[in-house]
């Protein structure tokens, strides 16, 4: 029998050991695009978590669509998995407290909404974008440029708040003139350093939103006969590993993307394994201003 069983690779009957526990051994991940290497490498990290608890993962892509991530979120409902971790498109949570009501824990990661009755990891936004700026203003900047997503969500309004706020801090009128909406690819940060270079005021160093917008920046720039840093210094946002690869290399806030994966799932798991309190838990991780090549003091 027990060759039998070897020759067949036999695996514990998960149905019936989920009858008797009413767990599936299945967690929900859904992300906003497999696409972004920050999605890419949290999704990641959380696998490598979860497979060592021996969980199996259903991972879904909501393509920042609203109606297509309350679809994902019925449909791991329905198979009803032992949790789900979010980053969510949705600014209204009702349906996924309704869902973390039924059982089934729902911990939310990089988004908040005041009143949000969900346990969350989130990113002091405000603060790394607001640290950035006041490095960039010590350089002896006054006229910084900021690249902002076309599309706000709580995280890009945090930022953005950070960047006014620095500003303001430090005597510098903030000018609506040298904040350009724009999306956070590497075409949308090209488009955006011409619209800078164009300003009837010289602008001295852009803040991004993204590093690839950065890294699309810079690109312009250089097609327009100027230096990074000399004549322009650029920040990123999230730190890509190809950041410490390019020339020059760039100067960029850091996302901490093994901390969030980290304290996302210890979060769901102690709430599976009903080892938390009903008190909503709420991570806030800080990021880090990694100093490179393509910032440096006004000439």
């Amino acid at each position: 029998m027990n060759d039998v069983i070897e020759e067949m690779d036999y695996q514990p009957n998960l149905l019936a050991s989920s009858l008797k526990t009413k767990k599936t051994g299945t967690i929900g991940l859904i992300i906003s695009d497999s696409s972004n290497l920050f999605f890419t490498f949290m999704q990641s990290y959380i696998e490598d978590i979860f497979s060592s608890f021996g969980y199996s993962i259903i991972v879904a892509n909501s393509h920042y669509d609203l109606q297509k991530e309350i679809e994902i979120l019925k449909m791991l409902r329905s198979k009803r998995v032992d949790g789900i971790l979010i980053v969510p498109e949705n600014t209204d949570f009702k349906y996924m407290e309704n869902i973390n009501r039924s059982g089934i824990p729902v911990v939310i990661i990089e988004r908040v909404i005041n009143d949000m009755n969900l346990d969350c990891v989130l990113i002091d936004n405000k603060k790394g974008s607001f640290n950035a700026t006041e490095y960039l203003i010590k350089l002896g900047h006054k006229n910084i440029g900021y690249i902002d997503r076309k599309t706000p969500k709580s995280h890009s309004i945090e930022r953005k708040k950070g960047y006014i706020e620095a500003l303001k801090q430090y005597k510098i009128e903030p000018k609506e003139e040298f904040i350009i909406k724009s999306g956070f690819s590497c075409f949308d940060g090209y488009n955006a350093a011409k619209y800078f270079l164009q300003c009837k005021e010289k602008i001295t160093a852009i803040l991004t939103f993204s590093d690839f917008a950065a890294l699309g920046a810079i690109r312009y720039i250089f097609d327009n006969g100027l230096e990074v840093p000399d004549d322009i210094s650029i920040i990123g946002f999230t730190d890509m590993p190809i950041c410490e690869y390019t020339r020059p290399s760039l100067t960029t806030i850091q996302y901490p993307v093994a901390e969030i994966a980290k304290a996302s799932c210890d979060i769901l798991i102690s709430r599976i394994k009903n080892q938390t309190t009903d008190e909503i838990k709420k991570v806030l991780l800080e990021p880090k201003l990694i100093i490179r090549e393509s910032t440096a003091q006004v000439l």
